[in-house]
């Protein structure tokens, strides 16, 4: 069970670092010509692509034995691969059970989807239409689905020169690839004088003898690419990769819209954030001002806490920041930062107006976040700006350099919870700004520690809780 919850909870942070270790100090979360192209782009096609998903059912077990292929992952491979090779957990230790000996397991779940007309085959088109409601209201450009164009097999791109994409500027091609049941399964005990952990039908097949109902994720893995319609040009790929929490087999089968319902969450929140994403994120440094270069996009205020020195997926009780209400204060650095004021392009910061900020709060449990509590959008908060001196640092290959002393500008943005949390609570969050440039809404990335050692943003709603802001609620109910 505990290394089923590794799959689910901590999986995104170590992910995320390789898909974008790319982006360090000096350079921009994304591409200008995302920005040209949206700018100029008056028809948008959200293309699904036109291929069934494929669906994989694997449990896996130190007690399977060994078969041909299975060094290399098996089946599940395809879709964990990222974990084996990264070593977040040794997958290679874990056999995949016989095929028939895992259909008898997944059977009651199969069943069960199949008696509620749960249909997977049409999971890109689904998270086609969330993309298009999402779409409504963050950009003035037309969107509408185009069926006809999309990928025929996972290997094949759009078809930019399709007559139903004629009257477009930019499409939004959608990939679920593939969704999977997956598992991790335990040896029964055996009794004494027992030999074998398995035993073999009359036709041969070894059933391996381990506990029959475990717990199992739902994972799921696609991309959404942005591509320009008159030369075929990728202007961005924002990867979908997640894994839900894990439930028994029996628990699944026993409330399958369960899956929908896991189904429609993860594709509703993947398409915000990635339509948020492709209309709205600004193109700017990531790394934060001066000696705040551990912190990504708005370097912490309070309540304050170390950085994280490793790449962990969970913390400690006591690497937790420690908040003095039910109802914290929550700062953070305010916008635009020194480094835009300073660093940014000409006349930046005089073409940004109406300033506010995207503040988000997950629960956390056992060291990572689970559902997210408090929201708020457009928050004007308050602003304190104060002038200090401070010695910049320039990295060097010999290390950093302190430069000579300067008068700083800084800000600092606050907002009070304005409802009580739960004591003795671990949670996680994040803030961004969001504003207008030249009368255009414009948001920056998400704020979160930098990589350990490595000066990485990722830019995403949640970067890994190891590197999301977070803070410990104090245990008496009676504190306001």
């Amino acid at each position: 069970m505990r290394m089923i919850k590794r799959i689910a909870g901590g999986v995104g942070g170590i992910i995320l670092m390789v898909m974008f270790q790319g982006i360090a100090n000096g350079q921009s979360f994304m591409s200008s010509q995302l920005e040209e192209a949206r700018r100029q782009a008056k028809a948008i096609a959200v293309v699904p692509a036109a291929y069934v998903p494929k669906v994989i059912y694997d449990i896996r077990s130190r007690e399977a034995p060994l078969t041909t292929g299975q060094i290399a992952g098996g089946a599940a491979a395809i879709l964990l691969y990222p974990l084996a090779a990264l070593k977040m957990l040794d997958w290679q230790m874990y056999n995949s059970l016989p095929g028939e000996q895992t259909e008898k397991m997944m059977g009651p779940l199969k069943m069960a989807m199949a008696d509620n007309g749960i249909v997977l085959d049409d999971a890109s088109a689904l998270l086609a239409e969330q993309v298009v409601a999402a779409s409504a209201g963050m950009t003035e450009s037309a969107v509408k689905m185009v069926r006809e164009a999309g990928p025929r097999t996972v290997k094949r791109d759009l078809d930019h020169e399709a007559p139903s994409l004629a009257a477009s500027d930019m499409a939004i091609v959608v990939r679920v690839n593939e969704i999977g049941f997956i598992g991790i399964t335990q040896g029964v005990e055996q009794k004494e004088g027992e030999k074998a952990q398995e035993e073999r039908t009359s036709d041969g097949v070894v059933f391996v003898r381990v506990e029959s109902d475990p717990p199992i994720t739902i994972g799921l893995r696609g991309e959404i690419t942005v591509v320009r319609i008159r030369d075929g040009k990728e202007l961005l790929k924002e990867p979908l990769l997640h894994f839900s929490p894990p439930r028994r087999i029996s628990e699944w089968a026993g409330d399958p819209m369960a899956v929908k319902r896991q189904i429609d969450k993860v594709f509703q929140r993947y398409s915000r954030n990635t339509a948020e994403y492709i209309y709205l994120a600004h193109d700017l440094k990531p790394i934060s001002s001066g000696e705040s270069m551990v912190y990504c996009v708005m370097g912490l205020r309070e309540p304050s806490m170390a950085p994280p020195s490793s790449d962990r997926k969970t913390y400690t009780r006591s690497e937790f920041g420690a908040a003095g209400s039910l109802q914290p204060v929550l700062k953070w650095e305010a916008f635009p930062r020194y480094k835009d004021r300073e660093e940014g392009p000409k006349d930046f910061v005089n073409r940004i107006s109406g300033v506010t900020y995207d503040l988000r709060v997950w629960k956390g449990r056992e060291g990572s976040p689970t559902d997210l509590v408090y929201e708020r959008t457009a928050l004007k908060a308050v602003e304190t700006w104060t002038e200090r001196s401070v010695k910049p640092v320039r990295f060097t290959e010999s290390g950093p350099e302190e430069l000579q002393e300067i008068l700083r500008r800084e800000g600092t943005a606050e907002h009070t919870i304005d409802l009580p949390l739960e004591p003795s609570s671990e949670y996680f969050w994040t803030v961004r700004a969001r504003f207008k440039f030249d009368g255009k809404t414009r948001t920056t990335p998400w704020s979160h520690f930098t990589w350990p050692q490595a000066l990485v943003c990722s830019g995403k709603e949640m970067p890994g809780p190891g590197l999301s802001y977070r803070f410990r609620t104090r245990a008496d109910p009676a504190m306001k």
